[in-house]
């Protein structure tokens, strides 16, 4: 199997992104919380990483996909303009296992309630970050 540049490098590519900035902030040092934009970089890095996996594993019809999933439900059902509670029963906690609902869940908690109810959100977006990666490093198969 031949495989090129874009391909070793892809798979990382959101890692690196995400982990670009460890430099620990000095407003965030006394209270445990990392700073916004780790948090921020998480949630970006989970869902370049599950369209890069998507991409990896289905082709073109994977990004079609994963951009569904996550634009047109996600975002919705997110409950970020408002609260998660506030959408009808069972929605809110759907678009709470998509990485804008997280993501924004996770901004929310730190922000306001001192990191109470984080780490949710934290696992489902890094959940995202790691099943991507892994469907990043399947190989391709050649038809």
């Amino acid at each position: 199997m031949r495989r090129n540049r874009s391909d070793r490098i892809a798979p990382t590519a959101g890692l690196r992104t995400a982990s670009a900035p460890v430099a620990d902030h000095p407003s965030h040092a006394d209270t445990g919380t990392p700073p916004p934009v780790l948090r921020i970089a998480l949630g970006i890095g989970a869902i370049g990483a599950s369209l890069v996996g998507l991409h990896r594993v289905l082709g073109l019809p994977g990004i079609g996909l994963g951009a569904a999933v996550i634009m047109l439900l996600g975002n919705p059902l997110s409950g970020v303009s408002g609260a998660p509670e506030m959408l009808p029963a069972g929605w809110g906690a759907l678009g709470q296992l998509l990485p804008p609902g997280a993501a924004g869940s996770l901004l929310r908690s730190t922000a306001f309630l001192d990191g109470a109810g984080a780490w949710g959100p934290a696992l489902v977006l890094g959940t995202w970050l790691v099943v991507g990666v892994a469907l990043a490093l399947v190989p391709r198969r050649e038809a």
